[in-house]
């Protein structure tokens, strides 16, 4: 019994990695995943977002981060996707997640409205995305 509930687990964590990295733009966010992902994954809790995007982060596929904005409001955590070009090989290793070209495609579309304008300027700050990436 415990077997079957491991490899459930591990089903849904691979399916929430695949949304991740398939969400549009550059970064993502759990509310990212529960406005636009797949419908079966759009009551993610923030332990699940946070298990799928660590997972992400051993696969060097991304980082991980927590953005506060501000002094009086809870940290979020998103998950910030490295460019195609950095982890093709990588993609190719994990193809099961989804593929290179899909992946490349994805990066460069403009990222959900849950990106607020804030998070995506600390992203650039940081050095994490390219400063023109979000000028589309």
């Amino acid at each position: 019994m415990e077997q079957n509930v491991n490899q459930h687990d591990h089903v849904t964590i691979r399916s929430l990695m695949s949304a991740i990295l398939l969400i549009s733009g550059p970064a993502c966010t759990r509310a990212a995943i529960n406005s636009n992902g797949p419908k079966n994954l759009r009551h993610i809790s923030r332990d699940q977002f946070t298990a799928a995007a660590l997972k992400l982060q051993e696969a060097n596929l991304g980082s991980t981060i927590d953005i506060k904005l501000q002094v009086h409001t809870r940290s979020t955590l998103l998950f910030v996707k490295k460019p195609p070009d950095e982890i093709q090989n990588r993609l190719r290793l994990n193809r099961d997640l989804c593929s290179y070209e899909a992946y490349a495609l994805r990066y460069n579309m403009r990222p959900p409205a849950s990106i607020i304008k804030r998070w995506q300027e600390r992203l650039v700050q940081m050095g994490l995305i390219p400063h023109d990436h979000f000028k589309h």
